[in-house]
Order: structure tokens, then sequence, then C-alpha cells
């Protein structure tokens, strides 16, 4: 991996908000520097306790790419505006700024009964993961690490986590006018509204581009969302004048 496709990597997590969802596009990326974003394993961690986890877990002392996942679109945007240090480009894949689905209140109304022990092995059977999350490709590994970041979830940390989603309106206004910006957006996915990226960036510089697949996209297409970055890092001016 060379040029600007070998810059750092600062990885902010879905909706589990612990990262272990990326070790295959980690290994992906041949050995190049990759900071994974942990957020607070309680229920009273808002966006602002996100935004200062990211705050406080980036890279320091030379230039990065952060790569915002799902939930982690919103942290991005408020954490972003205070122009971090060494960020040099900013990427969302398969996120939003709103809340990304009209069933959300109804999916926190019902956590409470998802926490049975029933309903979380419904929840979590393959064809439920493969039709709302990984696509009908998923392997085994990649449904087996999705099952156990969701059982791992405490009931109290995801009915926190839906309120914020369901309640949220996170604008790009005031972003630096010259942060590169590209968006990720799945073909295929059943979780987030289409488009539902663009109302927030509004005239803030940035590039769309689609990639085959289902939600979780950096982990059923690792390599093709690896490609489409590094294709648009390569092509963009402010991380091609670092090399």
């Amino acid at each position: 991996m060379a040029g600007a496709a070998a810059l750092p990597w600062l990885l902010l997590p879905g909706l589990d908000g612990g990262g272990t969802l990326f070790d295959n596009l980690v290994a992906a990326r041949d050995g190049a520097a990759t900071t994974i974003v942990r957020y607070p394993d309680h229920p009273d961690a808002d966006l602002d306790a996100c935004v200062a986890e990211v705050e406080r877990q980036r890279p320091h002392g030379g230039a990065f790419v952060a790569v915002a996942e799902s939930f982690s679109g919103p942290v991005a945007l408020r954490w972003a505006r205070t122009a971090p240090d060494g960020l040099a480009a900013l990427v969302f894949v398969a996120s939003f700024h709103a809340s990304p689905h009209p069933l959300l209140p109804l999916a926190c109304a019902l956590t409470g009964i998802a926490a049975s022990p029933r309903m979380r092995t419904l929840a979590t059977h393959d064809a439920v993961l493969r039709a709302l999350c990984l696509g009908s490709g998923a392997t085994p590994a990649h449904l087996a690490a999705l099952r156990a970041a969701i059982l791992a979830m405490p009931t109290a940390v995801l009915r926190s986590r839906l309120r914020l989603l369901r309640d949220l309106d996170e604008r790009a206004d005031g972003l630096p006018s010259d942060l590169p910006i590209l968006c990720l957006r799945a073909t295929h996915d059943r979780l987030v509204r289409r488009h539902h990226m663009d109302g927030a960036l509004g005239g803030a510089r940035h590039d769309m581009r689609e990639v085959e697949g289902p939600h979780f996209l950096l982990q059923a297409r690792a390599r093709a969302c690896l490609d489409a970055i590094g294709t648009w890092l390569a092509r963009c001016p402010t991380t091609t004048k670092l090399f």
C-alpha cells in the first residue's frame, strides 16, 4: 500500500461501539497504521461522550484519514467541526445524519422485549443477519462476529443508542471548508434510507460513491471499500500533496 492510501486510518465503529467488527478490514490494509476507536460501554454516553473518545483516541503528530461507519457518522460530523490537527480526509460508510429508519421508535419501544434470551436468539439468527446486515453472501465467520457483537451489548446501552438515533438531527454546518469528504453508500442497505447523508452535508464539498453490498459494507465488502477509498484518496489534492 503506497501513497495516500497508506495514510494512517482512524476507524469509528457502528452501533456496537466496540470496533470488534473491523478485523478483516484491518487485515486487508496490509499492515498500514490503523487506530480503532472504542466508545464508552455505559448508557449515559451521549453523542458528546463519543466525540470526546474520538478526540482522545485519535492519532497525534501526523496526517490521518477518519472512516466513520454507520452510527459514527453523526459523531464524526460533530467532531470534525473542531478541525482536529492532522485530519486529512473524512469518509462516511453507510451512514446518516438523522434518524436513519422510520421504524426506530418501534425498535426503541421493543428493546426491553428484545432483551429476552429467546428474542435475542431470533434477532441474531443467520437469516435475519443476512437479510438486514450482511447480505446473502455472508460467511459463517462474518455472521458469528456480528452475532457476538450484538449479544455483547448490554440492553441499557442498546436502548440508549437507539434513542440517540431516534432523536438525531446532526448537520454539517461549520465543517472546515477544505476538508475532503467521501460518502460510500451501500446499494442494498436495508437499515438506512437512501440519500440520508446528503442532507447533512449540504454545501460541504464531498464526493459520493456507491458500493455493491449490504449495510455492513466494511465487513461484507472490505476489499471493494478499500479500493474505493484508496482510489479517491489518490485523486484528492489534500492527501496527494502530503507525498
